[in-house]
């Protein structure tokens, strides 16, 4: 009797089709969970980022009896992150600046001086992880050159006048306010909260310069914005200057106001960085972005929340009292006496 010889038989090209077709599918369904975890790790990242700030700001205040000012320091151009590097364990990058030889001053020069190295350090902890850090001024302006970049910025308010004898939030230029300033409750107001950087050309991360009517009006500077082609109207006058440099206390640069809501356009009047208009806060997270309350404590704000009347001139300098930007305002003035839900 003959024995039968059996021959391994390989995957038939029909087979093999298959095959790939259902790793493909599996694949498409596992990376839009991996992507989603990342970004979760990455938010919660960046709320760690926050409450770091938050601590270094109690801690700098039971020091100093006071807060850091939005500007200060040397030429009055520093921002408050340089005083709050002790704070951060940035302890050697602070001695570097405070520690300088000719021709530079101790706390060194103003920020934009090119051949001060501390200058050029960069600070993790000023970095939100979901901000591309690859970006070179040729993606997005002209502004960047060798400095680096910062995410979290100071709250000055829910008016357009940011100015030492008007602003109503607790943050201004050579403003060093304390605990007992803020009239509202430390749990009803804003310190801190993200802004978005840019990452291409004339987008959200950029700030709409040289239009006084847009720099006033909210619903005007919403409209210099078109959000089918992620970009302003006018991308010639859409300035990259926000969080540009960790070191300067510009408000274009390392402020926001609570007017427009969370990642809305940036509107400002003359083409400084450090001229009267809307900051908007904002992020590369989905909905929203984090703020730091003067409790210490940290919380996402979404992109709808109520922001009241956004027809009215936002200049409210000569109007003190509770807010007309509804939740956000309220939430970003220091002594407005509105009466709010806990967040």
């Amino acid at each position: 009797m003959k024995s039968r010889v059996l021959t391994p038989r390989g995957f038939t090209l029909i087979e093999l089709l298959v095959v790939i077709a259902i790793i493909g599918i599996l694949v498409g369904l596992l990376l839009p969970a991996v992507q989603s975890a990342r970004e979760a790790a990455r938010r919660m990242q960046c709320s760690n980022n926050m409450k770091q700030f938050g601590l270094a700001l109690h801690n700098y205040h039971d020091m100093n009896r006071a807060f850091v000012a939005l500007r200060g320091g040397n030429y009055g151009y520093q921002s408050g992150h340089v005083g709050l590097l002790p704070f951060l364990e940035e302890t050697a990058l602070y001695e570097q600046i405070g520690h300088t030889a000719s021709p530079y001053p101790p706390f060194g020069p103003k920020p934009w001086d090119t051949g001060f190295e501390p200058y050029k350090k960069g600070v993790a902890t000023f970095l939100c992880p979901s901000q591309p850090s690859h970006i070179k001024d040729g993606d997005v302006g002209g502004w960047l050159g060798d400095k680096k970049r910062n995410n979290y910025m100071y709250c000055m308010g829910d008016s357009i006048d940011a100015s030492p004898s008007e602003f109503r939030g607790m943050f201004s230029k050579y403003s060093y306010l304390k605990f007992r300033d803020c009239l509202d409750g430390t749990s009803n107001t804003i310190l801190m909260a993200e802004r978005r950087l840019p990452i291409s050309k004339a987008d959200l991360g950029h700030v709409l310069t040289g239009n006084s009517s847009a720099a006033a009006i909210p619903t005007n500077c919403r409209g210099e914005f078109n959000s089918a082609t992620n970009q302003y109207f006018n991308a010639t006058n859409a300035q990259d200057f926000v969080g540009v440099n960790w070191v300067d206390g510009s408000m274009g640069i390392s402020g926001f106001n609570t007017i427009l809501p969370p990642n809305s356009p940036s509107c400002v009047k003359s083409s400084s960085a450090n001229t009267f208009g809307f900051h908007s806060a904002g992020s590369l997270h989905v909905g929203g972005c984090y703020v730091l309350f003067a409790d210490a404590s940290v919380h996402f704000i979404t992109d709808s929340i109520d922001t009241g009347n956004q027809s009215v001139d936002a200049d409210l300098s000569d109007s003190p009292g509770k807010s007309p930007f509804g939740v956000w305002g309220a939430l970003g003035s220091r002594a407005g006496s509105e009466v709010l839900d806990p967040i």
